[in-house]
């Protein structure tokens, strides 16, 4: 198996945890949106493309692990994911899809390495609680919140 298909677990309401298969590497669009139960995600090495809205709505899901080797988060994919506390953005992430983390009411930090190049409209849009993005003086990141309004700490 190479990717979680396409909404192969959307709206599974009762499902807690999953363990993703080393072999996959894909996570396709909307594989576990709805998944209102779930509360952490272990994402394996191999993985290097989380879909559109992969894990939208998993309003449990407090934590996440991003792998190195992910090189794209889609558009939507954590949105109203309103658990989750805090985001760590590998150095092999290029692009932060449009709204990918909109609607995390409890996020309070995100690091965002200098690699990132394309940060998506409302990327992280109504996220109330993001004290600042964590990144590179000079780098995307600090344009876009900048840009955005939202505070900076510099890494």
């Amino acid at each position: 198996m190479t990717e979680i298909a396409y909404r192969a677990f959307e709206n599974c309401t009762a499902l807690k945890g999953i363990t993703i298969p080393e072999s996959v590497t894909f996570i396709g669009v909307g594989a576990f949106e709805g998944c209102e139960g779930l509360k952490n995600v272990a994402i394996p090495e191999g993985v290097t493309e989380i879909g559109d809205y992969a894990f939208m709505v998993c309003e449990s899901l407090a934590s996440v692990r991003l792998p190195e080797g992910v090189t794209e988060i889609g558009d939507w994919a954590f949105e109203g994911c309103v658990a989750l506390k805090n985001i760590i953005i590998p150095e092999s992430v290029t692009r932060i899809g449009v709204g990918a983390f909109a609607n995390c009411l409890r996020l309070e930090s995100v690091i965002i390495p200098e690699n990132v190049t394309s940060i998506g409209y409302g990327a992280f849009k109504d996220c109330k609680s993001l004290e600042s993005i964590n990144c590179v003086k000079g780098s995307f990141a600090d344009e876009y919140a900048n840009e955005n309004g939202i505070k900076v700490k510099y890494i």
